[in-house]
């Protein structure tokens, strides 16, 4: 077998491996069930706070619920951990009025905001994509060799030989190698469309 070949064959691997560890039902599986199971329990049990203090510890709380019983492996946080963490999370809130730690915090205690239960529902998405993002590298780097640049070629390649009608002209044109540095940008955007499962012909998509 010639060296090409072989860097296909470990591309298309590749690619299989990385499809069935980034396949949206999956991830879905994985991450996204377990924790939003928690996070309705902890939820259900939500009272109004009024304090910044209070606050924190409901926040908290719900960070060391999810984290030790909805993550694989499972963390064991103590309470300043988990107000240390819950605070980082919520960095990426989108309140109503602004956004940030500040913005939860004012959605949670002003009684005329959301209240804690939506902060709480917010946090716990934002866990979700924190996962998924961790999820992420570690496939990746799991599949991909991030130095290995002809790999990334060939998977570049590879993607845009099957599943070429989907992506536009700019991704079509030229040598495919050129997008090794964006072969996970590639599989992903795919990914997002389901393409490798999907029964009918995705949208163009956008890159």
């Amino acid at each position: 077998m010639r060296n090409s070949d072989r860097i296909r064959d470990r591309a298309a691997e590749a690619i299989d491996r990385l499809t069935c560890l980034l396949n949206e039902e999956y991830l879905r599986e994985t991450i996204d069930t377990p924790i939003d199971t928690v996070a309705r329990q902890c939820l259900a049990e939500a009272v109004p706070v009024a304090t910044a203090a209070a606050f924190q510890d409901r926040t908290a709380a719900l960070v060391q619920a999810l984290y030790a019983r909805a993550l694989s492996p499972p963390r064991s946080l103590t309470m300043s951990q988990a107000r240390d963490e819950a605070a980082r999370l919520l960095g990426g809130y989108g309140g109503t009025y602004a956004d940030g730690y500040d913005a939860a915090l004012m959605d949670a205690v002003d009684p005329a905001q959301p209240g804690i239960g939506l902060v709480l529902a917010r946090l716990a998405e934002l866990v979700k994509e924190r996962r998924r993002e961790d999820h992420l590298r570690w496939a990746v780097a799991r599949c991909l060799d991030p130095a290995d640049h002809r790999l990334k070629a060939a998977v570049a390649a590879e993607l845009i030989d099957r599943y070429g009608s989907l992506l536009p002209p700019e991704v079509r044109a030229g040598p495919p190698g050129r997008w090794g540095p964006d072969a996970v940008r590639l599989l992903t955007a795919i990914l997002a469309a389901g393409a490798p499962a999907a029964s009918g012909r995705p949208e163009m998509l956008s890159f």
